[in-house]
């Protein structure tokens, strides 16, 4: 049923799926520390970024790697929630990671950890500069990130710039990334058109946005997808943010969830 919309970004997940979902949103989980992103047209999975002291990147993957085959067993056709199923498993077992890289392919023996990802970091750059690195939109993004602004705040109060990293980050939970334009933006304005087809819906910046008048760089790559475009568009439409890097991955959309009471 949900194959006949045909629509690449509506998706059924058993319980399964959904727990292996939620738990990458959540911040802790046992796997490899890689960062992935599918090609919905392609179906190809590229790995875009690494959590701090990844095994993956230990053993040797490398972002814009690839992923073609799990323990031998071809990818080819299956869906992102199905292969990270497969490379999840719990720690100190191991799993073998085939990728393609620059046309040759290569084989890459991984050993899970039991990881807590940090999807957001951010330091004092340049004695004067705010640099802040979010990897994904997660649970509880806006808070650590309003934590670490208001650390940075403390040592450099007004800062010559703030440098916002999106490299790597496909996506996450959409009121996360509003919520950091917000930071930089005036009073009601326009953070996102959410168009249903038969009507649209705009949200506005319910803050006063308290660092709207700090001159702002957002960073992006090939792999900034989804709610990181959304933030980026959204502050070189609405505020005085330069966006610098290369082509974006070209999700503009979002997703709802709806849950049944069996999982």
């Amino acid at each position: 049923m949900v194959q006949s919309l045909n629509d690449p970004y509506s998706k059924y997940f058993t319980s399964e799926d959904l727990d292996g979902f939620m738990v990458i949103l959540s911040g802790e989980y046992e796997g490899i520390g890689a960062y992935l992103l599918q090609d919905e047209e392609t179906g190809q999975v590229f790995i875009t970024e690494f959590v701090d002291g990844s095994p993956a990147k230990i053993a040797g993957l490398k972002i814009g790697d690839v992923i073609t085959a799990i323990d031998n067993t071809e990818i080819a056709n299956m869906t992102m929630d199905a292969i990270t199923n497969r490379i999840r498993g719990e720690e100190g077992t191991s799993v073998r990671i085939t990728i393609l890289r620059d046309g040759q392919s290569k084989t890459y023996e991984v050993t899970r950890e039991a990881l807590i990802i940090e999807t957001e970091s951010a330091k004092i750059i340049y004695g004067d500069s705010w640099y802040i690195d979010i990897n994904q939109f997660a649970n509880g993004t806006s808070e650590h990130l309003w934590d670490l602004i208001t650390t940075m705040e403390e040592e450099v109060a007004e800062p010559e710039s703030v440098i916002i990293d999106l490299r790597g980050n496909s996506g996450g939970y959409i009121n996360s990334a509003t919520f950091v334009a917000g930071l930089f933006l005036p009073h009601l304005t326009p953070l996102l058109q959410l168009d249903y087809g038969t009507f649209a819906e705009t949200l506005y910046n319910g803050d006063t946005g308290p660092y709207q008048n700090l001159k702002v760089f957002v960073l992006v790559d090939q792999f900034t997808a989804s709610a990181s475009e959304i933030l980026a568009a959204t502050l070189q439409e609405n505020g005085n943010a330069t966006v610098i890097g290369t082509r974006t991955f070209g999700k503009g959309t979002a997703q709802q969830m709806s849950q049944y009471w069996d999982g």
